[in-house]
């Protein structure tokens, strides 16, 4: 199936807060709640990609740590924030290929850092993967909601968010 600008795709917030952003394609303002998901044409998707909106790009301009999901692996890949399985991506252009997958974090992507058994090997994972404020305020949240019970990650996360836990 190809994507027509016109398709709707779905965008889901990866924010414990309400995103806002402007709307380029059309009029007014979009308002995504917190951890919530809206629909937009694929035509506004592509041009706050091309305007270069962190909400949509994320840190690298590639979609990684981005605060907005494009629930369409078409779209992804055809943003080239993703490849699908099938692209042949040669050794020496490797480096500049796309990701096979997105690298966003979710709540399931949390639950699992939060799982790891050892210590060392937590601390590691959240220092590659949790980059942003928006990021660093999901870990908290996850922690909470699961009712972590591990003193040392506890105290490890409130040092490296600067949030603290109630």
């Amino acid at each position: 199936m190809t994507l027509k600008p016109e398709d709707k795709v779905l965008v889901k917030n990866l924010c414990a807060w309400p995103l806002y952003f402007k709307r380029l394609e059309g009029h007014g303002d979009v308002k995504i709640a917190e951890n919530g998901k809206t629909r937009l044409s694929v035509e506004e998707v592509q041009a706050q990609v091309d305007t270069g909106n962190k909400f949509f790009i994320g840190e690298d301009g590639r979609g990684s740590n981005a605060r907005l999901y494009i629930d369409s692996k078409e779209l992804r890949v055809a943003l080239e924030f993703e490849r699908d399985a099938t692209t042949v991506v040669k050794p020496e252009e490797e480096e500049d290929a796309p990701p096979l997958n997105q690298k966003i974090v979710t709540e399931d992507a949390v639950k699992k850092i939060l799982a790891l058994k050892t210590q060392a090997a937590f601390e590691k994972r959240v220092k590659e993967e949790i980059v942003t404020v928006a990021e660093k305020a999901k870990l908290l949240e996850v922690a909470k909601k699961t009712k972590l019970n591990d003193h040392s990650k506890l105290l490890f996360i409130e040092e490296y968010t600067e949030l603290k836990i109630n």
